[in-house]
């Protein structure tokens, strides 16, 4: 995982800066990425638009992608929110 290389290469071993990685998950196993939208998450309006034109049906799994995404991001805040408030008090490394 890209959080797990950046922790341990750069920030922890050469700079010797306390790390902490957060991420929030989207997608589930069995979620199919809509076809405009890359491998790794890189989509375009027009593309978007001219993909629900073309394939109608993959619209309600976009639907379902998109609230998955709100409570992934609620979720990966909420956590900001503590860590901000509340500080790393524990032993984080």
């Amino acid at each position: 995982m890209a959080g797990s290389r950046i922790a341990r290469g750069c920030v922890a071993a050469e700079c010797g800066v306390p790390c902490l990685v957060v991420r929030a998950v989207a997608d589930a196993t069995d979620m199919m990425l809509p076809r405009f939208i890359s491998a790794d998450g890189r989509y375009s309006l027009p593309g978007a638009l001219l993909n629900c034109i073309a394939h109608p049906f993959d619209v309600p799994e976009l639907l379902r992608l998109g609230r998955a995404y709100r409570r992934a991001r609620t979720a990966l805040a909420a956590v900001a929110r503590e860590i901000i408030v509340d500080g790393l008090d524990g032993d984080w490394g």
